[in-house]
């Protein structure tokens, strides 16, 4: 004799289709989850082209705009020296040195403002070496790799004078510690205002000409200008330069003023 039973279990019945309210309220669900998404990814994104961004590299920190019409730059230079001298009959002992330790802001306004700050704690007292605004005018021109260059940029405030070369060109890149000579010659950093090409001191472009003229209190030669002028009278500078092919160039510059 057998026995043959059956058991039914709760759930295992067979599903009974979706009605057609139940897929719409679903579909309804799944709709408003996607919007809920986009309005989030636009959010998102708003944030982004609203927020700022930051990095580091070979040009120190930087914060900038995600439109790129605001930045802030900060980095350093820090030069040290050793300074020994053979024999004990010298006069002057043997020595190391901090020679140049500089913290260097930099940054813009919009198109048309930039600035620098620059003080200098290397030697035996805090000094402001560079402190200027730079007012890029709008009108350009082309250079020869079809890049947009500034016809003029007007500067004001404590900067280098565009007499010499060697000065021009800064202390990060010079191949010894300390400028040759001739550069004693030259006035070193002035107050006052300037106006001059944008390729002269900021970067080279493929204009093979650039000029400065500035307007200025007057430095002795080889120092910085002090904090005012010393003699009321001020002194004219200017500079003249062609580049026909890369790397050699021919340049005249020169002040004249009354002391």
């Amino acid at each position: 004799m057998f026995l043959v039973g059956a058991v039914v279990l709760p759930g295992t019945a067979a599903a009974k289709p979706a009605t057609q309210e139940q897929v719409h309220a679903l579909d309804q669900k799944i709709r408003m989850l996607e919007r809920k998404l986009e309005i989030e990814k636009g959010e998102e994104a708003d944030a982004s082209e609203k927020g700022t961004t930051l990095s580091a590299g070979d040009s120190g920190f930087i914060i900038e705009s995600s439109d790129g019409a605001f930045e802030f730059k900060l980095r350093a230079l820090v030069q040290g020296d050793a300074r020994i001298y053979t024999g004990d009959e010298n006069a002057v002992n043997d020595t190391f040195l901090i020679r140049r330790a500089r913290p260097i802001f930099e940054g813009k306004v919009g198109d048309f403002v930039s600035f620098r700050l620059m003080p200098d704690f290397g030697g035996t007292e805090i000094t402001l070496f560079d402190a200027y605004v730079d007012l890029i005018t709008p009108l350009h021109y082309p250079d020869s790799a079809g890049e947009s260059v500034p016809l003029a940029v007007i500067r004001g405030g404590k900067f280098k004078s565009p007499v010499g070369l060697e000065r021009l060109q800064s202390a990060a890149w010079t191949h010894m510690i300390e400028r040759g000579y001739p550069t004693e010659l030259a006035p070193n950093r002035d107050i006052g205002a300037e106006v001059y090409s944008g390729d002269l001191i900021n970067g080279k472009t493929g204009n093979p000409f650039n000029y400065a003229f500035a307007f200025t209190n007057g430095a002795p030669d080889g120092r910085n200008s002090p904090l005012a002028n010393p003699d009321d009278n001020f002194e004219y500078a200017a500079r003249l330069g062609v580049e026909p092919i890369e790397n050699l160039g021919f340049g005249i510059s020169g002040t004249i003023g009354d002391k």
